[in-house]
């Protein structure tokens, strides 16, 4: 439950923000809501793939390489009218980008797990941020009540604090910390 849904609803509020008023972007806003959900999917590899390994849950697929790529294969999908930025494809790429690796950026704010590899495959290192606020979802048969309590834990936080924790942060308020 809380690994596909885990405080990520900044990144749609962003969205709302950015894509100009007066006009519909039914792809546009679909796209954006659909891009930060999939790094998640690796959790359903975890019966298959170890969880520290390259591919393995908040591995490889919550890197800002992935994030760009799902946002190069995402970026086809709206209309470049719809876009932002002048409508450009570059504009809306950026975009995507952006909403699309603020999940990885999110989940190192959790207080749980490896670490994010954030900078895979050329540092498989995992990280987090020099706060974690949030509480880890819970992954796992049978943890849903758990989870669920994470999920609205999550959504609480990330909804009220994560701009100033990223204001913080950006202003060099701290530094990020590798896990070994």
């Amino acid at each position: 439950v809380g690994a596909l849904s885990s405080g990520h609803e900044p990144a749609l509020a962003a969205a709302d923000v950015a894509i100009p008023r007066g006009r519909s972007h039914p792809r546009l806003l679909l796209t954006a809501a659909v891009l930060p959900v999939l790094p998640d999917l690796d959790a359903l590899l975890m019966y298959w793939v170890p969880y520290e390994a390259p591919w393995g849950h908040r591995g490889m697929s919550h890197s800002l390489l992935f994030a760009l790529g799902l946002a190069l294969v995402g970026s086809l999908y709206p209309r470049p009218r719809e876009g932002i930025l002048g409508g450009r494809r570059s504009g809306t790429l950026l975009f995507l980008w952006a909403v699309t690796a603020s999940h990885g950026v999110l989940d190192a704010l959790t207080d749980g797990g490896l670490g994010i590899a954030l900078f895979a495959p050329f540092d498989h290192g995992r990280y987090f941020l020099p706060v974690t606020p949030i509480p880890v979802s819970p992954l796992g048969r049978g943890r849903r009540v758990e989870a669920l309590g994470s999920l609205r834990s999550a959504i609480a936080w990330s909804t009220s604090k994560v701009p100033v924790a990223m204001a913080v942060i950006a202003a060099g308020g701290g530094r990020a910390q590798r896990q070994t």
